[in-house]
């Protein structure tokens, strides 16, 4: 019985030192985005959807050109991260009818006053006949 209450008690306790995603990540969020495949960069005004399925992860979307495409990330505090694979699709690029998106990487923080988003992404791009790097770069407000 006693294993039983310490092996209890000490899997309680490893639970709380893991601090939650700071609430204010949730919300529609608009700003500038930076885009940069090789050579070609571009800006525009986007909105991004945060929710957060559980304390300690977000789910983000858009992530890829075109509006499309979600990602589920980790972290606590005022921070959150990701990694993987996120193949997103095809879409047209100046001359290029179809480049090809895939998301490495990404990363978004919240200020320090909660009102302020900074996310960014990177992969590679490939589409007629070229691959280059792929980056994208986020901040917004509620």
């Amino acid at each position: 019985m006693r294993r039983f209450l310490l092996v209890v008690i000490t899997l309680g306790l490893a639970g709380c030192g893991s601090e939650k995603l700071n609430a204010a990540f949730s919300g529609l969020w608009t700003g500038p985005a930076t885009l940069t495949m090789g050579s070609y960069t571009a800006t525009e005004t986007v909105q991004l959807t945060i929710t957060l399925p559980s304390e300690t992860t977000l789910t983000i979307a858009p992530v890829c050109p075109g509006n499309a495409g979600s990602i589920t990330a980790t972290g606590s505090g005022n921070s959150a991260s990701w990694s993987g694979s996120q193949v997103c699709p095809a879409f047209a690029v100046g001359d290029c009818a179809s480049v090809t998106v895939t998301l490495t990487s990404g990363s978004g923080s919240l200020s320090s006053d909660g009102k302020t988003l900074s996310a960014q992404e990177s992969g590679t791009a490939s589409g007629c006949s070229t691959s280059a790097a792929f980056s994208w770069s986020f901040s917004g407000v509620k």
